[in-house]
Formats: C-alpha cells, sequence, structure tokens
C-alpha cells in the first residue's frame, strides 16, 4: 500500500519506507497479542514444531484431537484448540 502511494506520486520513498516498517511492527505486535489471548485458553494444546516433520506434527494433532474426542464433556466448545508453535517446547 505504501509502496503503491509513493508510485503514485503522494508519499517519499522515505516516507513509504518508513510507514512500511512502523506498520509492520504494529502488525507484529497484533499477532503477539493475539497469540498470547489464544494461549490462554484453557483447553488449547501447543504442539512443539521447532523439530519436527509437517507429517509427524499432523499426526501428533491428529491424536491430541482424538484424546479430547474421548474425554467425557471434551468435544468442541471454546477452547478446544490445536496450535502449533516452533518456539515453545513441550
Amino acid at each position: 500500500k505504501q509502496i503503491l502511494a509513493h508510485l503514485d506520486g503522494r508519499m517519499s520513498l522515505d516516507e513509504a519506507i518508513e510507514q512500511v516498517k512502523i506498520r509492520t511492527r504494529r502488525y507484529a505486535k497484533q499477532q503477539r497479542t493475539w497469540l498470547r489471548r489464544f494461549r490462554a485458553l484453557p483447553r488449547a494444546v501447543w504442539l512443539d514444531a521447532s523439530e519436527t516433520d509437517a507429517q509427524t506434527l499432523v499426526h501428533k494433532a491428529f491424536d491430541a484431537i482424538m484424546a479430547r474426542a474421548a474425554t467425557p464433556g471434551a468435544a468442541g466448545g471454546p477452547g478446544a484448540s490445536i496450535g502449533a508453535d516452533s518456539s515453545r517446547s513441550s
């Protein structure tokens, strides 16, 4: 968006670069905030993806889903989420 504004003459290149930096930082902060809230869900399950290939990760996620489904009262609902995070270890 900022580069297009520069190409259209509505913004200098320096302004466009600065705006890209600012908006990227803001977006990253929004993502961190969202992830922090998501992790706080009591039934969320996190899988360590840092040293796992995609196929193994899929199997682990499926196993976690099936374990939740087998637990009485665990099917669906808020917090019945499974996430993958390459920065956390199990």
